[in-house]
């Protein structure tokens, strides 16, 4: 009887010390959000390039040490991109107009996750599906906007605009043809299908927020 108990002593006191020498994986991250220029870019920052960069690495910086090890970057706050691998404009809130691609060129994505691995971190794209506008100003669209070009596709609420795929019961279901909601839904697809295949994020995180 003393041999079990010992033996189950050591077996206990081995997996307590395993466990403090190799402590569990944690996913610790922080969401960056870019709409309205929330926490990156900056409008001061504007266009600048340099600065945008500088502003990045400086809060990268200060969530490493904090102890986080992962960035959820938004990238698609309102059916536009920061990133040039896609087939949506450039985001007004990275330049100050959509349409326009930072200048000096450079995929402020893909220099995220250089930053970010550099420092051990992770890097996850944050989209908003369903989102297409926080404005109905015409001037703060691009030509080529998916609203623009489909504006069937979209309705709109407290001056913002939503894709009906979203919020079905927003509209008229009987006017609104299955064919048309699986195109949305294809739209969507490929929009996520170039960032799987050609920018080697973390993960995705689809978000419902307005």
């Amino acid at each position: 009887m003393f041999i079990f108990f010992f033996c189950l002593f050591i077996c206990l006191f081995s997996i307590r010390t395993y466990s403090q020498q190799i402590p569990k994986r944690e996913f610790r991250g922080v969401w960056v959000a870019t709409i309205g220029n929330i926490d990156w870019p900056s409008v001061r920052a504007g266009n600048n390039v340099a600065q945008q960069k500088q502003e990045f690495i400086d809060l990268l910086d200060q969530h490493r040490s904090a102890g986080l090890n992962a960035i959820i970057l938004q990238v698609r706050p309102a059916a536009d991109a920061f990133y040039g691998k896609g087939r949506e404009p450039w985001s007004r809130y990275l330049t100050g107009k959509q349409g326009l691609a930072p200048s000096p060129f450079y995929d402020p994505l893909e220099f995220a996750i250089e930053e970010a691995h550099k420092r051990g971190m992770e890097l996850h794209a944050w989209f908003n599906p369903y989102r297409a506008s926080t404005t109905l100003n015409p001037a703060h669209f691009s030509e080529d906007h998916i609203t623009k070009r489909h504006p069937e596709w979209f309705f709109t609420y407290a001056g913002k605009s939503f894709s009906t795929q979203g919020y079905p019961m927003s509209v008229n279901i009987s006017s609104m043809s299955l064919w048309m909601l699986s195109r949305i839904t294809m739209w969507m697809v490929s929009i996520l299908t170039i960032i799987f295949t050609l920018i080697p994020i973390a993960g995705v995180h689809p978000s419902r927020i307005s």
